[in-house]
């Protein structure tokens, strides 16, 4: 579904490489589906392409991934945003 995100295949082929390309169609549809606009949708994208590469250059696995000792995903902070309004 990330197809109906991003026009050129190269990206959508970048997208899906790594530990999060697994995950990536599915999100897509789910958010997609839900209504989210696809201006939205694009820079997210391009966040969990750059988290992939990331956790790629230093060997970390999905399954290593936690949060800190005093700190939960809920805890921290972000910036108000329009998509999750």
């Amino acid at each position: 579904m990330i197809h109906q995100i991003y026009s050129c295949k190269k990206t959508e082929q970048d997208l899906r490489q790594g530990p999060l390309g697994a995950f990536v169609d599915e999100l897509a549809t789910v958010l997609l589906e839900k209504g989210y606009p696809k201006k939205y949708l694009i820079p997210r994208f391009a966040v969990i392409g750059e988290l992939s590469r990331w956790l790629i250059q230093k060997k970390i696995k999905l399954c290593d991934l936690t949060p800190t000792p005093n700190q939960s995903v809920h805890s921290i902070p972000f910036k108000a945003d329009p998509m999750w309004s």
